[in-house]
């Protein structure tokens, strides 16, 4: 019975369906792009918690697959900055493990000269909020591990990759991949896990109230006035204020959450205030 699955589609509306074939734990994305489908938010956190399972998260981006032109200390310090602003919005508690995805077959100097500054700029970056793992080839997992710039490996189903066997049978990995499956009609990765894979409840070990409902009129346009305004700028702590005030200060919490809008304050910025 699979108990760990990581995927990259929203389980929402799949939730009963995957707990009824065992499923405990659901590994979902972060990424840059924070309208990205494959992006975890607060709804479905809160769905996950509601239905008795936990969630688990992994960053990725382009992991490597550009040529290693995003994996460095600088893109490790920025993804870090976007896991520490978005994880508290998932429910995340400290000290929970992120995952961060290295997705290719790694070897020599694509290892000691990109991965493991990637990870050491993670790792300094988060500080005592949150531990780092690496999702990635056997060879990449164990030099994170020797140079203590992570706190747990997860290892690719990709059996042919540099170190597979090795590091399988080192047992040194907390989560072990396994081949694409469906279950409960989504595309789902199934996962081993052994100790601490840092899965949580979000917002604890209950499910928190649900966010309050976005009022009937959706959207703020730029320079708009009236009781919608006023209850925005409320929510936000800010003194009430009309037109371009109100529009810096808007667009200044939208920047600070990863959900700038042009323009306009939509369904993203009303889920982050909930």
């Amino acid at each position: 019975m699979t108990k760990i699955i990581d995927t990259a589609a929203s389980v929402t509306s799949r939730l009963p369906q995957l707990k009824a074939a065992g499923v405990e734990t659901v590994i979902r994305y972060l990424t840059t792009a924070t309208a990205s489908y494959k992006i975890v938010r607060p709804e479905e956190a809160r769905a996950i918690a509601q239905a008795g399972l936990k969630l688990g998260l992994v960053f990725e981006d382009y992991g490597g697959t550009r040529g290693y032109s995003d994996i460095n200390a600088g893109f490790g310090k920025i993804h870090a900055e976007l896991c520490l602003r978005w994880a508290p919005m998932v429910g995340a508690p400290d000290r929970t493990i992120i995952w961060f995805a290295v997705d290719t077959d790694a070897h020599g100097a694509q290892i000691t000269d990109h991965i493991v500054p990637y990870f050491r700029a993670i790792k300094s970056t988060m500080g005592e909020r949150y531990r780092a793992g690496i999702y990635g080839c056997g060879a990449a997992c164990a030099a994170a591990l020797d140079a203590a710039v992570v706190d747990a490996a997860w290892l690719s189903n990709a059996r042919g990759w540099n170190g597979y066997q090795a590091f399988l049978a080192s047992n040194r990995w907390v989560l072990l991949q396994h081949l694409p499956v469906k279950i409960g009609g989504l595309d789902v990765d199934p996962d081993d896990g052994q100790g601490d894979t840092g899965a949580f409840v979000p917002f604890g070990e209950a499910a928190a109230p649900e966010p309050i409902a976005p009022p009937a009129k959706p959207l703020l346009a730029k320079g708009s006035t009236g009781p919608f305004v006023q209850e925005l700028l409320t929510r936000l702590k800010l003194e009430p204020e009309f037109g371009d005030k109100t529009d810096a200060a808007v667009r200044k919490f939208q920047a600070a959450h990863g959900l700038l809008v042009d323009g306009v304050v939509g369904d993203q910025t009303w889920t982050a205030l909930g």
